[in-house]
């Protein structure tokens, strides 16, 4: 927590929209906690969402999980304070609510963490709650005009790429992924998915040629209507170390596995709603919950 980086945050972002911080919860790891949250300030795009759960002292989630189980773990994750909550209830508690100079002083704290936000909902609902808590309308200050912005690449969420194309991505920069990692399962389900195809054929290309290089696999697809996507994937600079490839590559699939056993189950729980179910569909959802149970007690496993 305390090392945390915006490089760190993009590359999780990369993996899910949602992030939870475990930090003790004596005046360290709190303070630890805070440069986090002043870290993933301007990372808070496009939906994305950050909490911080405290831990009691001497626990780290390993030591808490080993002593109370997973079940005692994923309750307490659930009720983890969420970074907005933990923004104001931290700086209201360096003034006095009750005083109106002490509203006055909240909003000179919160104003310049809440200008590093991206523009969007999030940080107009930050303004809506500072003004509620506040009393104080005007807590935006206005920017001057200076011609065209160009807008900054760290505020452009629609950068992060989907599972599917970080797949792709990194199978095309390192075509040897594929001998080493399985596609996941269940993938037939979902047919349609944008990338899908696409990364079932560049698997089996890479998987039955390991030799291929980078520009031999671009090269297939010269005269193809993929060939533009697939250079920019392959220029996709993910800020990975050789060594960080493979474990990264493994987690992206199983990303992608658990987004299409939810497919799969979704597609059968709809239709549950306006049919019964056949023994046979019955079956198939009873499997379709088991595998993702255990996909997910997989990964959430201390040492995975």
């Amino acid at each position: 927590g305390t090392a945390t980086t915006p490089r760190h945050l993009e590359r999780l972002f990369r993996l899910s929209p949602s992030i939870i911080f475990c930090f003790d919860g004596d005046r360290a790891g709190r303070a630890a906690a805070w440069r986090a949250l002043e870290t993933a300030l301007p990372e808070l795009g496009g939906g994305r969402q950050i909490s911080f759960l405290f831990l009691p002292d001497g626990d780290d989630p390993d030591s808490l999980v080993r002593r109370e189980g997973v079940d005692t773990f994923r309750d307490l994750a659930a009720k983890a304070t969420s970074l907005p909550d933990f923004l104001f209830e931290k700086l209201a508690g360096e003034t006095d609510m009750d005083r109106i100079d002490g509203r006055a002083r909240l909003v000179e704290l919160a104003k310049p963490l809440l200008a590093r936000l991206p523009e969007g909902p999030l940080r107009e609902l930050m303004h809506q709650r500072l003004r509620e808590e506040t009393g104080v309308q005007s807590t935006e200050t206005p920017r001057a005009s200076k011609g065209r912005q160009v807008p900054s690449r760290r505020s452009t969420p629609s950068q992060r790429l989907s599972p599917i194309a970080t797949a792709i991505s990194l199978l095309l920069q390192q075509p040897g992924l594929a001998t080493r990692f399985a596609l996941p399962e269940h993938l037939d389900d979902s047919p349609d998915e944008p990338g899908l195809q696409l990364l079932i054929t560049l698997y089996k290309m890479t998987g039955g040629e390991s030799h291929l290089t980078t520009a031999a696999l671009l090269e297939r697809f010269r005269d193809s209507e993929d060939a533009s996507t697939l250079e920019k994937l392959a220029a996709k600079d993910h800020l990975l170390g050789e060594e960080d490839f493979p474990p990264f590559f493994s987690e992206t699939l199983l990303t992608i596995q658990e987004q299409a056993l939810g497919k799969s189950i979704d597609k059968l729980v709809s239709r549950a709603g306006q049919e019964e179910l056949d023994e046979t569909s019955k079956a198939r959802l009873a499997e379709l919950y088991r595998d993702r149970q255990l996909l997910r007690q997989e990964r959430e496993e201390p040492g995975k």
